[in-house]
């Protein structure tokens, strides 16, 4: 048996070497034995007969509630693998470097893009230049197609008188006239695009003779020489700049006109504002030219400055 010096209580589990209820050593009863050590013998202090010399001092856990050992707790938050690389590898890695390569790609990207774009620009202007009206407006430009107008059909002479047609003409055929043209004005050329006198006689409708005076060009005239005297029965004039229909429009048209010949004569017509050749009878005079003067014009959409006229042709016999 064993009592606790402290508070007298005695434990008969001799397996006990501290008091439960204040932590001090156990001693055995004087007069008790360990039955583990029943038949040792035991040496006693001198002057503490029956009492053991005290155990060393253990320090135990305070007393309370057991401690409980509580599973691990499973995490809702998925754990993200760990990087098989070291860190010190990882760490070391230059991200600046590359995003500065990466900017310097873009920006050289965007800047190549930019040009291309620009070449793209520049050249479809070169290319609309050309297409662009050279209509010749003193106060801007009208636009027009590159393509040219279909040939217009002819119409009946504005005479009311129109003949067959006669074996000259001046379509480059045998025997044709040989013709010069002057103006009493011209328009100044615009880029490569000029307007002469000689543009009427080309047989092209691309090209046209246009004043060069201010304002509409009444009175205005351009003049056709033949080489020789011949029978003339008709004119055949295309009034108008025929480039294109849109020129047509933007650009004056010829509403009246004059002409005079060689022998004295003169003979007035009219036209109606349609994007036609105009056939007008002369009734067979013989001259050495002809001379045509602009009395009244059609006002264009876009340019009410110049009038042109695009062809002169000419129905003659010796």
């Amino acid at each position: 048996m064993k009592r606790c010096p402290t508070c007298q209580k005695t434990y008969t589990d001799e397996s006990l070497n501290f008091c439960l209820d204040d932590g001090a050593p156990l001693l055995f009863e004087a007069g008790t034995s360990s039955s583990r050590d029943s038949g040792a013998t035991v040496i006693m202090r001198e002057g503490t007969a029956g009492i053991l010399p005290p155990a060393p001092t253990q320090v135990s856990a305070p007393r309370g509630v057991p401690t409980e050992v509580l599973p691990p707790t499973q995490s809702t938050i998925p754990q993200q693998p760990r990087s098989t690389a070291p860190e010190a590898y990882i760490s070391a890695q230059p991200t600046q470097p590359k995003s500065h390569l990466m900017t310097a790609g873009i920006t050289a990207i965007a800047i190549l893009l930019l040009v291309l774009v620009g070449i793209g620009i520049a050249l479809l202007m070169r290319g609309t230049s050309d297409t662009k009206t050279d209509a010749a407006s003193t106060g801007g430009v009208a636009n027009g197609n590159s393509s040219p107008a279909a040939q217009p059909s002819s119409s009946p002479p504005v005479s009311n008188n129109q003949n067959s047609r006669e074996p000259g003409s001046t379509t480059g055929a045998p025997g044709s006239l040989n013709i010069t043209a002057t103006s009493s004005s011209t328009r100044s050329p615009l880029k490569a695009f000029s307007y002469a006198a000689a543009n009427a006689l080309d047989n092209s409708l691309l090209t046209a003779w246009i004043e060069g005076v201010p304002g509409p060009g009444k009175g205005e005239w351009i003049r056709c020489d033949f080489d020789r005297e011949v029978k003339l029965n008709s004119v055949v004039v295309t009034p108008g700049y025929f480039k294109t229909a849109a020129l047509w429009r933007q650009n004056n048209r010829l509403a009246a006109a004059t002409l005079y010949f060689s022998d004295g004569s003169a003979r007035g017509f009219t036209f109606p504002d349609l994007m036609q050749m105009q056939t007008l009878d002369v009734g067979g005079v013989r001259t050495r030219y002809v001379r045509l003067v602009i009395m009244d014009y059609y006002a264009g959409s876009v340019d009410s400055e110049d009038t042109p006229i695009s062809e002169m042709s000419f129905k003659w016999e010796p």
